[in-house]
């Protein structure tokens, strides 16, 4: 299953580097559907733990594909700062803090679930079978 935010972040940076992303503010600033659009993005990002996302990749893949997550670790970086530099906001969801609140309320309660799980599954990622 590929995240909901991929391809996004490298089609705005494609278009702010062909010169246009005054256009893009505008659009953000004026034109609904591209503004919630960009917030959805923004959801998004917040709820993405690149630190949990490599944790689970040295646990749960093998060394062979670290490159990939890396690799995607890096497209979601990317993705966030277009995203700031399109909002002109200096961190994600600044135009609905209540959000911002909730997410980071609800990850003191999930994180600690999903570490454990990193753990425990790793014994199981070679086709159900312990390695």
């Amino acid at each position: 299953m590929l995240p909901a935010w991929l391809g996004a972040g490298t089609a705005l940076q494609k278009v702010v580097e062909d010169g246009k992303q005054s256009e893009l503010e505008t659009m953000c600033r004026d034109w609904p559907f591209f503004s919630t659009r960009l917030g959805m993005l923004e959801m998004v990002f917040s709820k993405a733990d690149l630190w949990l996302a490599e944790y689970y990749d040295q646990r749960l893949v093998k060394p062979e594909l670290w490159e990939l997550g890396a690799e995607l670790r890096e497209l979601l970086s990317n993705g966030i700062k277009v995203v700031l530099d399109i909002a002109n906001d200096s961190h994600l969801m600044a135009d609905l803090p209540w959000i911002a609140e909730s997410i980071q309320l609800r990850n003191i309660y999930t994180d600690p679930l999903k570490r454990p799980a990193g753990r425990t599954a790793a014994p199981f990622t070679s086709g159900g079978r312990r390695r």
